[in-house]
């Protein structure tokens, strides 16, 4: 396992998400959420794609199973999940030579880490947002 391997599967398998949003409380100021998820419909992957990461000095990396119809043979779908500042700048600066196909996603998403604060890459209540758009 390698930094070029898990570019290889962002490319392939990932999404790089940028969510703007606001709080009904606060309409007038805006929020950003930074994610990487990488999914696939079997977990042993995902599994050694964790521990690399993990060993590599990322602080949190979920990996869950969620039920999914699409998937007639297993009906799960597994995800491996990051949000954290630390862990997107962190796993992007390694990638980011590797990437192909998501590269400028990539570049787009390092800026805004480098750039915002406050809580970019936080995980927010679902019940206590408006989503306002997606940009990546």
């Amino acid at each position: 396992m390698d930094w070029s391997y898990i570019a290889g599967f962002i490319d392939g398998e990932g999404s790089l998400i940028l969510y703007r949003y606001k709080e009904k409380r606060e309409p007038f100021r805006e929020y950003l959420q930074t994610r990487l998820d990488m999914v696939q419909s079997t977990r042993p992957v995902l599994e050694e794609i964790r521990l690399f990461l993990v060993a590599k000095g990322c602080l949190s990396v979920s990996l869950f199973a969620q039920p999914n119809a699409g998937f007639k043979s297993t009906g799960i779908l597994y995800r491996l999940s990051m949000a954290s500042k630390h862990d997107l700048e962190l796993v992007l600066l390694n990638v980011l030579p590797y990437l192909v196909v998501k590269k400028q996603k990539a570049v787009e998403l390092l800026e805004v880490l480098r750039t915002r604060r406050g809580r970019v890459g936080a995980n927010r209540k679902r019940n206590d947002v408006r989503m306002v758009n997606r940009t990546i």
